[in-house]
């Protein structure tokens, strides 16, 4: 397959690029993503089926001998999920110990899908196929059925110099609105590097926006003094990079003083960052009191990065759902 692109103004059509194995070996319409959930107990008030998606933080109810249709809604609602389908079947597992196992199919979100995760901490006595409980057990309550695939491949506009063209670079009301054609050549197998006759039209590609991480800094008002964040890369960390490493930042004194321009630029100082975004409210938790939340929003470095890190324990790090 080869690529024609049309992109905004500052992107350059000799530097974008596109990725994705559908520029190699093409697959006939898409594979639908197939995750199994099981959970056998004999008690569903202790033992508590929780699910979240992925890296998301916001979990469902209690849906330990739910029916299929209270789990489809209920996994729904998650976010990254869409629209799914959801069957459920009796289970035994080796012992003989009764529950479900949930079948669960990807209708809108195609390719391969990140897992549900179960909340160990929840499930109690609440069994796997195979009798295994709880946290160190081993216990697998989510299985890849099915692993997901699309036929379909990324478009990059880079501007000329190579750098990616950001949608928080485009003007107001542009994001999204470049157009991209793909067109299908063919060629016979003896031909190694020659002429190649066009084949078929493609489609216009579907534009996908970019998703910043965003993190949250909650400072409590009770919180006096000063904290640092550090922020660590390293490839031994969870969602740390090649070549990543630790930077931390110049001391911050919470409080009235702790504006949020502040924080951006003591952030956006720390080299495995670049720049960031913030924005504050003042809201309550139930756990720690009052306080401020800081929006942390990376536009420099795109993709998941692991969580910063206070300096002091009262300061709360989260992932912003």
């Amino acid at each position: 397959a080869t690529t024609t692109t049309i992109a905004r103004a500052g992107a350059s059509a000799q530097q974008t690029t596109a990725s994705g194995g559908a520029l190699h070996a093409g697959i006939a319409g898409s594979i639908q993503e197939e995750q199994i959930v099981v959970f056998a107990s004999d008690d569903c008030d202790s033992d508590r089926l929780v699910l979240s998606f992925g890296s998301q933080t916001r979990e469902t109810v209690n849906l330990c001998g739910s029916t299929a249709q209270t789990f489809e809604a209920a996994i729904e609602a998650l976010p990254g999920v869409g629209d799914v389908h959801v069957s459920r079947e009796d289970l035994v597992t080796l012992a003989g110990s009764s529950g479900h196992a949930w079948s669960v199919t990807f209708l809108s979100s195609m390719g391969d899908m990140s897992s549900f995760i179960v909340d160990l901490d929840q499930v109690n006595n609440g069994k796997d196929a195979s009798d295994r409980s709880g946290p160190g057990s081993g216990a697998t309550y989510v299985t890849e059925f099915l692993r997901g695939k699309a036929n379909e491949f990324i478009i990059e506009p880079k501007k000329a110099s190579g750098a990616i063209v950001r949608d928080v670079t485009a003007s107001d009301g542009m994001a999204g609105r470049d157009e991209f054609f793909t067109e299908l050549w063919s060629s016979d197998s003896s031909v190694i590097d020659g002429s190649h006759d066009w084949y078929s039209d493609g489609d216009v590609a579907v534009y996908n926006p970019v998703r910043y991480e965003e993190q949250v800094v909650f400072v409590p008002d009770s919180f006096t003094g000063s904290f640092q964040l550090t922020m660590d890369t390293s490839p031994s960390k969870a969602k740390g990079r090649l070549g990543g490493y630790a930077a931390t930042t110049t001391d911050l004194e919470a409080g009235e003083s702790l504006t949020d321009l502040l924080l951006e630029n003591a952030l956006s100082s720390l080299a495995n960052i670049g720049k960031v975004v913030v924005s504050s409210s003042t809201t309550s938790a139930d756990e720690v009191g009052d306080g401020t939340a800081y929006t942390v929003t990376f536009v420099a470095v795109l993709g998941e990065l692991p969580l910063l890190f206070a300096s002091d324990s009262a300061i709360i790090v989260s992932r912003d759902a």
